[in-house]
């Protein structure tokens, strides 16, 4: 996002507003999901808004002005806050309680420990071919979980347990 930024010309304080906007998005799906409690079909919804992040997150290296961008990094992370909370509670849900440490430590470990690694790779793309067509390979390439989602029986008829109220004295 550094590079794509410095590209366009926005500025440190283009990729700032841009920065917030994914976590103002984020904040809000957090928010909305804390309030909602429950959603139908999260299995589906759950591919659904991993779909329009990965093409968000495609599309913002060919917008061309920071308000754009601003948007459609809202949009982003309003879409992968609920991706990322689905995923966790899919797996609380799934896992057997002796094992939910463990299992979370090997989620955790899948989700953040490749990202180092991938810099350098990232950065060799950006240099060969220009940002905007790494953007959009690495859209791409994060979407191939969609099918892989939907082709999952469980992911696509995972639901979450009901919250049910509770009586306060």
């Amino acid at each position: 996002m550094v590079l794509l930024d410095a590209e366009r010309g926005w500025g440190p304080s283009g990729y700032g507003w841009i920065v917030s906007s994914f976590g103002a998005g984020a904040a809000a799906s957090a928010a909305l999901l804390a309030i909602v409690g429950w959603l139908p079909r999260a299995g589906l919804v759950f591919a659904g808004t991993l779909l329009a992040g990965c093409t968000g997150a495609a599309a913002i290296a060919l917008v061309p002005t920071l308000w754009l961008a601003m948007v459609l990094a809202a949009v982003i992370g309003l879409n992968t806050g609920i991706v990322g909370s689905l995923y966790s509670a899919f797996v609380q849900t799934a896992a057997e309680p002796a094992y939910l440490g463990r299992v979370t430590s090997v989620v955790m470990l899948t989700m953040v420990g490749p990202a180092p690694l991938s810099y350098p790779l990232v950065g060799a793309a950006i240099g060969a071919w220009g940002v905007a067509p790494v953007f959009v390979g690495c859209g791409i390439l994060a979407s191939l979980g969609v099918p892989i989602a939907l082709a999952s029986t469980a992911v696509r008829h995972a639901e979450l347990p009901r919250r049910r109220p509770r009586l306060t004295a």
